[in-house]
């Protein structure tokens, strides 16, 4: 399995550490708490007006930077404590000892996380092309949030140059969360 770097925000990291591993549909540890099983990433470069098709779709999902079969090491945000360790912004966990990362500043964000901290590994079960609003509310609950609204709001406020439009194609992961694979341990 070939292994590559997505980075995920505090709610996201949350919603996976409350999924258990290896169950599809995706199972929560605390049902209290959301739990996630797909993602959505935006994609790079938008079709042109009036495209469609299925046979369209099914061309394009070739194209996904992540296909089935590909494993997922999950980035995410850490901070430098006063020892100089390194700690998880999402929950406080602790991630590498001193001494262990060059610290320039108090904290990185999850893109230069570095690969000896990762704690959550995912498979990619599937990948497809669809637009951000044909998101449903079991969608929703899946991605980690308890409403479409909460998750549309949280989308549209990650980029700076995004303007909501519900017509916006979006690359649609199903990410079941697997056990930290041999070659890492």
């Amino acid at each position: 399995m070939k292994f590559k770097p997505m980075a995920f925000s505090g709610p996201m990291i949350l919603a996976l550490l409350n999924t258990r591993p290896n169950t599809w549909p995706p199972e929560p540890i605390d049902p209290s708490k959301p739990c996630k099983g797909v993602t959505r990433r935006i994609m790079k470069e938008q079709p042109p007006d009036g495209w469609g098709g299925v046979s369209c779709l099914a061309a394009l999902a070739k194209h996904a930077p992540f296909q089935p079969g590909d494993g997922i090491w999950c980035r995410e945000a850490l901070y430098c404590s006063f020892e100089r360790s390194a700690y998880y912004r999402a929950d406080n966990y602790f991630a590498l000892p001193s001494g262990s990362w060059r610290w320039q500043n108090s904290g990185i964000p999850p893109r230069f996380m570095p690969k000896e901290a990762c704690r959550l590994w995912l498979g990619c079960q599937k990948s497809e092309p669809v637009q951000v609003g044909a998101i449903t509310d079991g969608d929703a609950l899946i991605e980690g949030f308890k409403s479409v609204g909460d998750f549309m709001d949280y989308f549209w406020s990650l980029g700076k140059d995004r303007k909501p439009n519900d017509a916006t194609w979006v690359w649609r992961y199903e990410i079941p969360r697997i056990e930290k694979p041999e070659e890492w341990k």
